[in-house]
């Protein structure tokens, strides 16, 4: 098979793409209400009105079903390789974009643009094409690559949660969503 851009699909995104897939979205469809807690938490340390999301992966649309229960004016894209997954997605966002998060070419701009519980899917191989810059601004200069661009978010976003929950590590790690030993190693990545 090949994506919408015309390039092959890897052997990994032909299982997503295919009956694999088809029967993951309908073992896993998602909680929208843990989803709205998770997400009342992430938005609620975003400092500016948020009017445009992007999920890379979004599945059947839990994660962007969440954010519109927060807030229904937030325009919601979701992208996805599994065209059973897109039929769901369509109920809960705006627009859904047939494709695979490794050759995604944006045509716009969106405030807030996330993937959650995809990467892990991601053979390592691959996972430098998911974090290879395809339609960045210029504004961000001749940066050919989003990895230096996503730790310099990350250790912003880890700092700003901090100092929301004054410091608190274990309370941190559960509104950032992962373990407090993956946090210890995140910050400790970053004293070096």
């Amino acid at each position: 098979m090949r994506t919408p851009h015309g390039t092959p699909w890897t052997p990994a995104e032909n299982l997503w793409a295919g009956a694999f897939g088809d029967d993951y979205q309908a073992r896993s469809p998602g909680n929208v209400e843990a989803n709205r807690v998770l997400f009342a938490r992430i938005l609620s340390l975003i400092d500016h009105p948020l009017w445009s999301v992007l999920e890379m992966g979004a599945g059947v649309g839990s994660n962007l079903a969440a954010i519109k229960a927060i807030d229904p004016e937030i325009e919601t894209t979701g992208l996805d390789i599994n065209a059973t997954a897109r039929v769901m997605l369509s109920r809960s966002a705006d627009e859904v974009i047939h494709g695979s998060i490794l050759d995604f070419v944006p045509t716009r701009q969106w405030q807030l643009v996330f993937t959650k519980g995809v990467l892990i899917h991601i053979p390592p191989e691959h996972l430098p094409r998911a974090f290879t810059a395809r339609g960045v601004p210029e504004s961000l200069g001749d940066c050919d690559s989003l990895a230096l661009i996503l730790e310099q978010f990350e250790r912003q976003y880890i700092k700003q949660v901090l100092s929301k929950v004054d410091g608190r590590r274990g309370e941190a790690a559960a509104l950032l969503g992962i373990s407090r030993k993956a946090l210890w190693h995140k910050l400790r990545h970053e004293s070096r």
